[in-house]
């Protein structure tokens, strides 16, 4: 069984595996949490984006709103 003291106790903050009946009592003093015995799940690390591709994107969308609206180029159907 795994668990962590918590303060007062001097041992506060240690993490320590001993058998269950004594950290049972540790538990039930108040003394101490019990601790997942599991290993923490791996997150994927959080995608992070280049801010200057952020920024030449905005630019880039602000150089298209400024431009006047055209005539669309048709393409017609191919004539045989």
């Amino acid at each position: 069984m795994l668990i962590k003291f918590k303060e007062p106790d001097p041992r506060a903050g240690t993490t320590v595996r001993m058998d269950s009946s004594r950290g049972q009592y540790f538990i039930d003093t108040g003394a101490a949490d019990a601790v997942s015995e599991q290993p923490p799940a791996e997150l994927p690390e959080p995608v992070t984006e280049e801010s200057t591709v952020t920024e030449a994107a905005a630019e880039a969308a602000d150089a298209v709103s400024e431009q006047p609206a055209g005539k669309k180029a048709r393409q017609g159907k191919a004539r045989a």
